[in-house]
């Protein structure tokens, strides 16, 4: 599921893209492909306007230390504006 969700992600078509990436089991992966996987998914959300989806998986991710944390912030930092949440 994972790859297909990459595959669509890809795409831009951001819908199938979340629908495969909400069916991985992130068990038997790694913590970078759980990251890449749960910031692929985040994006989605975020293009799919489901903000809070998206900036709960973008919160979670940007304390991380992997190369995804930045946008992560950047993303979350920007939907806490968007949500009046200016502290």
């Amino acid at each position: 599921y994972r790859q297909l969700g990459h595959y669509y992600f890809e795409k831009g078509d951001y819908k199938t893209a979340v629908s495969f990436y909400d069916r991985v089991d992130m068990q038997p992966f790694s913590s970078p492909e759980k990251i890449e996987n749960g910031y692929r998914r985040a994006y989605a959300y975020f293009q799919l306007k489901k903000y809070g989806e998206a900036g709960a998986i973008f919160n979670q991710i940007k304390m991380s230390s992997s190369e995804y944390a930045r946008p992560s912030a950047y993303y979350a930092g920007y939907l806490a504006y968007m949500g009046g949440n200016y502290t």
